[in-house]
């Protein structure tokens, strides 16, 4: 019996040890992002920041109303750019639930960035839909990791 409660959490216990990432640094071709699923305030942040002059992903900085999905692909997290008065600018980053564990505390994941811009004129009335003026799908590479707060 003993043996058998042994064999049992030497089975159980790195699972208890496993628990998902939620920080994500992602890089792709001129553009850098970080997603923090939770902080010291609980909020979830992300941040957006062009790495070249001449990247489509601009411009950038931290976004502001967040907002996070879990999809059966992972977390679909989107934050618009403020700070364009007659526009729209929204990120959405599109990456996978990664689990963690004590032995491999960092693990690398594959992920979407979604840059999507909407302008156009102030329409005489709100049944007029505003032009989309285009989408900027980069692949990015995130290196992911867990921070308990």
């Amino acid at each position: 019996m003993i043996k058998f409660i042994s064999v049992a959490m030497f089975l159980i216990a790195p699972a208890l040890m496993a628990a998902e990432a939620n920080i994500y640094k992602c890089k792709g071709e001129g553009v850098s992002v970080r997603l923090t699923l939770s902080s010291f305030s609980g909020q979830p942040a992300l941040k957006v920041d062009a790495t070249t002059t001449e990247s489509e992903n601009t411009p950038g900085g931290r976004l502001e109303k967040i907002d996070v999905i879990e999809t059966a692909m992972g977390y679909q997290v989107t934050g618009e750019f403020v700070e364009i008065a007659d526009a729209t600018l929204k990120y959405t980053l599109i990456v996978p639930h990664v689990v963690l564990n004590d032995n491999k505390p960092m693990l690398s994941a594959t992920g979407m960035l979604v840059r999507s811009m909407v302008a156009g004129f102030i329409p005489p009335n709100a049944e007029m839909p505003r032009v989309v003026e285009g989408n900027k799908f980069t692949p990015v590479t995130c290196e992911t990791s867990r921070v308990l707060y």
